[in-house]
């Protein structure tokens, strides 16, 4: 994980713009647990911003057995920030394998349905909702364990999605 991190920090300094400063100004962090639904994981948090107010993170993360994932979670200030950004830029993420987090525990991260939905399974007026009444936002891609030789890959995909998304494509947007 620390290569993601190393690679990860290339784009995140030519995204950083668009990127609350409080986020990049503190450096990766890679953390590990034992149980999370009984198994252990590994997790890379960068950039990361958990602050009462304002959340604001990129989370790649190993589910022991399971799979690979890399998840956007903006809340509070973070999210009430990007709302309009996210919804205009939401087709960019049509056809990307990306799930919106339909359940109201932000820390949950597995990929059922009362947890995760499949972005392009839902209609528009659905997401919009999600996007603007929601307190926290989720948008998640996963990878089979089977797949493991291609985690470094897809984590730099997922991250250049979520920076493209969040980016206002006619200017810069102010954070």
């Amino acid at each position: 994980m620390d290569d993601i991190a190393v690679h990860s920090s290339i784009q995140l300094k030519e995204a950083s713009p668009i990127l609350p400063q409080r986020a990049l100004s503190k450096g990766p962090k890679v953390s590990r647990g034992e149980n999370y639904l009984d198994l252990p994981y590994l997790i890379l948090d960068y950039p990361r911003l958990f602050h009462r107010q304002s959340t604001f993170a990129i989370r790649h993360m190993f589910w022991w057995g399971n799979f690979f994932s890399s998840t956007l979670h903006l809340e509070g200030e973070a999210l009430s920030k990007k709302r309009a950004l996210l919804w205009t830029n939401l087709d960019l993420l049509h056809g990307q394998g990306m799930y919106l987090c339909v359940h109201e525990n932000p820390w949950n991260y597995h990929y059922k349905e009362d947890n995760y939905l499949p972005l392009d399974s839902l209609a528009p007026d659905i997401v919009k909702e999600y996007i603007e009444e929601r307190t926290f936002l989720k948008l998640s891609r996963f990878l089979l364990i089977t797949e493991w030789q291609n985690f470094h890959d897809h984590a730099l995909e997922s991250l250049s999605l979520f920076l493209r998304v969040l980016k206002n494509h006619g200017e810069l947007a102010s954070t």
